[in-house]
């Protein structure tokens, strides 16, 4: 290349930049953030504590929860909300009515079966509380999209079909 001086140079330039993208883009959002609790600990996917929650939590007590599972059933949206049901132990009994705040990115209907992972935060819905309606689920997680400020609530988010919703289009990746 010493014939060629200012194409090596050229060229040189031009390979780093590719590999600076690639590796900015390889950073920027190609894994599942964490799912964190309200005191910065990272929260394993526990189906196992989702079910003891539903038996033990107080009806409306809101606790940071990662669970996953296949989707059972959907319900109709309300006011911009995505709803729809896991099973967390591939039974009909043992359910979570996941509910999406589309404010934070469109999520494409899912399928039933599709499998879903979501961090959030659960709360006991088996009655009327606070002027909402009981779940058809008896628990719910909601909270499964981005903060606004994490220093005064965790990010939550949804993974369907391997793409990560709850971050806005600009943080949608597929996983």
């Amino acid at each position: 290349m010493k014939m060629f001086p200012k194409l090596s140079f050229f060229v040189s330039l031009s390979l780093a930049f590719a590999s600076s993208a690639l590796s900015s883009s390889a950073i920027a959002g190609n894994s599942i953030p964490e799912c964190m609790d309200n005191r910065g600990t990272v929260l394993p996917l526990d189906n196992d504590q989702v079910l003891n929650l539903k038996k033990t939590a107080k009806l409306g007590q809101s606790i940071r929860a990662h669970a996953g599972g296949k989707v059972t059933r959907l319900f109709p949206d309300r006011n911009g909300h995505a709803h729809f049901e896991i099973s967390l132990d591939g039974t009909a009994e043992n359910v979570l009515e996941v509910v999406y705040s589309e404010d934070f990115g469109e999520m494409p209907q899912p399928a039933i079966g599709a499998y879903v992972d979501t961090c959030g935060d659960f709360i006991n819905a088996y009655a009327t509380q606070n002027g909402y309606p009981p779940s058809p689920s008896k628990a719910i997680i909601h909270w499964v999209h981005r903060s606004n400020n994490e220093r005064k609530h965790p990010s939550g988010y949804v993974v369907l079909d391997n793409v990560l919703y709850g971050y806005g289009a600009d943080r949608k990746a597929r996983y």
